[in-house]
């Protein structure tokens, strides 16, 4: 079991953690490194899979953006298509005095390696999160997915990192609402 787990461990250094946090998963939480082994696994297979994705040219990208989210109205939305990096789409959504906007890289072709690094980066922040923290790492819609609400207090701004349809990675922020708030409009958004 020993020899199976260090393999496993030489999988996940090439993720991102370093030897010296693999050493220390390894001698004290088994059970936890299995499991980041096993998500890393799955990012990696999804990585694969997006890489042979074309993406999405930029009209169909905005068309894809719903013209409603929660009673937020979309406000503005602009989509790109980069030779070196992909396709991306930003949309600002309002109600009142408050505000979502969303960031999305479409993981298609190219952006496979970004979309890939950011959800290895979450299970590599996760071990570090501890239970009065402003930031976690929470599993939202298949993956795991960073909310923060550290700058909550004085800026009224939250943020939720996430993979949505195993394609698009969000940058989801909101002003003047609540982390809970965001969750709830972002459980209903779909591309």
């Amino acid at each position: 079991m020993k020899h199976i787990l260090t393999m496993m461990i030489g999988i996940t250094i090439s993720g991102g953690i370093n030897q010296a946090e693999a050493k220390t998963l390894k001698g004290t939480q088994p059970v936890k490194h299995i499991e980041m082994v096993s998500d890393s696994a799955s990012i990696i297979q999804l990585k694969k899979e997006l890489s042979k994705l074309k993406p999405l040219d930029p009209d169909t990208f905005k068309s894809k953006i719903k013209k409603e989210i929660s009673g937020f109205t979309l406000a503005e939305v602009e989509a790109y298509n980069e030779p070196e990096t992909g396709s991306s789409c930003t949309a600002q959504y309002i109600n009142g005095e408050k505000s979502v906007y969303l960031m999305i890289t479409d993981g298609a072709g190219k952006a496979a390696s970004q979309v890939a690094e950011s959800l290895i980066s979450n299970l590599d922040f996760k071990q570090y999160v501890t239970p009065d923290s402003k930031t976690k790492i929470i599993d939202f819609k298949g993956y795991p997915a960073f909310f923060d609400e550290s700058m909550y207090a004085e800026d009224k701004f939250v943020s939720i990192q996430y993979l949505e349809g195993k394609r698009y990675y969000i940058t989801g922020t909101g002003n003047n609402i609540t982390l809970e708030e965001l969750k709830a409009i972002l459980e209903k958004f779909s591309l």
